[in-house]
């Protein structure tokens, strides 16, 4: 069978005669509508019909498992009989052959939910469109999964040439910051169904509003304020401690208000006197945060290390769990429960006159989180938590672990500061270096500068590396060893109830290099990856990052400060300072997982 594994050019030609995205599936040529299944649930499938001969278009089915002329065929392929009378094969395994069969040339984006298509079998075949992907379902039960991977070779130096597509990403164009142009370029992942969205979070967990994929300082409709950049200025009392202008705004009594007039230090705020309680206004308390899980789609992962060689390994994202292998420990909550969403930080931690870490825009470089210890930010951190709910935390290793995978996906690429932005990297090793919340509030989702000094965005948080060291939960080494919990609970088969500062209870990682330097291998298992090596490592090659340990017990950090330059980047990794450490330069940010 010479057309067995072809996709014949008459499904293509088809597919381009649809005129619009809002064409009926239904409406399309009859050669895409299914004529029968074939399925005996063992060994070979039947004989597809001669009598009566088939014509152009016929199409069956695959009910259950068989094969066919000694290969293989699964629950879901094809059997299409083309234009020069013979059966081509169309597997759905490697290519989503649903969105090649109904979808192909055909722009979908717009295309409503449809009614089961009903197969002779019996079988009910739903197609649903969510942002651009074609969702499938047999009888509810079979979906057909978006795969996406890639393939890390430890033995390349070159950080493009070190990430080869794999699955659904092969041919997929990447994504990268112009700078001549100051934009960002998605290539083939504008619409990616991992794509997470910015919004106002309450203290219970739940989503005030969404707000503009452009603007963080207006509402998703992109007109109504959000007003983030007020959420700073706060008074603890009916009584200012700060001057105020005529339509500034001030934070009290858990509202937001705006001077109706000019307020001097020691004035009593008065409503309807000398301020104007804001209408529409957020929760107070509400934090600028990214949600991730978007129309029901959780993130997935999996990694297999290569055989005999784990600084190698094919990475794979889906939004199923396509088998045990997967991997969504983000989306676990402090009780062990698998949610819809998790959240991460839209700025740096800044913390408020109630001492709660917060991310919001609020002030200047003297509001981040500096000069405390582990133990007081996450103090600060869990400020937010209303009584008798664990939801708000420091950033976590687990929401690091997709994140880095996700970037590395999109830019075909190990080198962060290239491909996204070098971040606030170039100054001087000073407090006052450090840029403030909000700097690229009207710059998108990504974006980035190679200047060293203007910062980077990349899924909607800034400075994810650069401007100021942020410690994260899940990862402690111990001379070298590094030891790892990927959820606050045991669901991740650790021995720790909770995360701790000395690792105990911790699952094993690999033992990192004793010297500082440039990565140049990682260490993969089914969960992570951990630094490995910095032997023949340097800015340009291999993960272009800098290591940072130390002997004893060290707590971590990642992303480097804005007097890091090269070094800094979203594989950097601090694990230099005990979790007593409180400089400036090192700080910490938010991260929440509702009940």
């Amino acid at each position: 069978m010479d057309e067995y594994f072809e996709l014949e050019a008459l499904i293509l030609t088809v597919l381009k005669k649809a005129n619009t995205a809002l064409e009926e599936i239904e409406n399309l040529p009859d050669p895409l509508v299914p004529q029968g299944t074939l399925g005996t649930g063992e060994d070979d499938l039947p004989d597809l019909p001669v009598d009566p001969a088939p014509t152009i278009g016929d199409t069956y089915f695959v009910a259950t498992d068989g094969t066919y002329g000694g290969k293989p065929a699964h629950v879901g392929d094809t059997f299409f009989y083309n234009k020069a009378s013979a059966w081509s094969y169309v597997p759905t395994g490697d290519i989503d052959t649903w969105r090649n069969v109904f979808v192909n040339g055909v722009e979908v984006l717009s295309i409503a939910d449809k009614s089961p298509l009903k197969f002779k079998g019996g079988q009910h075949i739903k197609l649903e469109v969510v942002d651009g992907e074609i969702i499938i379902s047999v009888d509810g039960t079979l979906p057909v999964p978006i795969i996406y991977g890639f393939h890390i070779d430890p033995d390349e130096s070159d950080p493009e040439d070190k990430v080869t597509y794999l699955a659904d990403a092969a041919g997929f164009s990447p994504a990268y910051m112009d700078y001549a142009n100051n934009k960002f370029v998605y290539g083939s992942w504008k619409d990616a169904f991992f794509m997470p969205k910015t919004c106002m979070l309450k203290p219970n967990g739940t989503v005030d509003f969404y707000l503009d994929p452009s603007d963080d300082t207006k509402r998703e409709d992109g007109v109504t304020p959000s007003h983030v950049d007020h959420l700073g200025n706060i008074e603890l009392t009916s009584t200012s401690s700060a001057a105020y202008a005529v339509d500034d705004y001030i934070v009290y009594d858990d509202k937001l208000w705006q001077a109706a007039a000019a307020i001097a230090i020691g004035d009593t705020l008065e409503d309807g006197v000398n301020i104007t309680e804001v209408e529409n206004a957020p929760n107070v308390d509400d934090n600028a945060m990214v949600e991730w899980g978007q129309n029901g789609n959780k993130i997935w992962y999996k990694i297999v290390p290569d055989v005999g060689d784990n600084t190698g390994a094919s990475i794979y994202i889906s939004n199923q769990q396509v088998d045990d292998g997967y991997r969504a420990w983000s989306f676990i909550n402090h009780g062990g429960t698998l949610k819809d969403h998790f959240y991460t930080p839209i700025y740096d931690g800044t913390i408020d006159k109630k001492n709660r870490l917060r991310s919001i825009m609020h002030g200047n470089y003297s509001n981040l989180c500096q000069n405390k210890n582990v133990t007081q930010e996450v103090a600060a951190a869990e400020l937010n938590n209303p009584a008798n709910m664990k939801i708000w935390y420091t950033e976590q290793l687990c929401d690091d672990v997709i994140g880095i995978f996700l970037l590395i996906l999109m830019a075909k690429s190990t080198d962060m500061q290239t491909a996204y932005g070098k971040g606030c990297t170039g100054k001087s090793s000073a407090a006052s270096s450090m840029i403030s919340p909000g700097t690229m509030s009207k710059k998108g989702m990504f974006w980035g500068s190679n200047n060293g000094t203007d910062g980077v965005k990349v899924f909607g948080m800034e400075n994810k590396w650069g401007n100021q060291w942020r410690r994260f939960a899940g990862l402690v080494m111990v001379d070298y060893v590094q030891k790892y919990k990927m959820t606050r609970s045991t669901a991740d088969g650790s021995g720790a109830l909770d995360y701790n500062q000395t690792g105990e209870g911790y699952l094993i990682g690999g033992t990192g290099p004793s010297s500082a330097g440039y990565v140049s291998k990682m260490e993969y298992n089914s969960d992570a990856f951990f630094d490995n090596s910095v032997a023949n490592g340097n800015s340009n090659v291999h993960y272009c990052d800098y290591w940072y340990p130390a002997s004893g017990t060290r707590y971590a950090l990642r992303g480097g400060s804005c007097y890091s330059s090269a070094g800094a980047g979203a594989f950097s990794v601090y694990l230099y300072d005990a979790a007593s450490s409180t400089p400036w330069g090192l700080g910490a940010a938010l991260s929440c997982k509702p009940l």
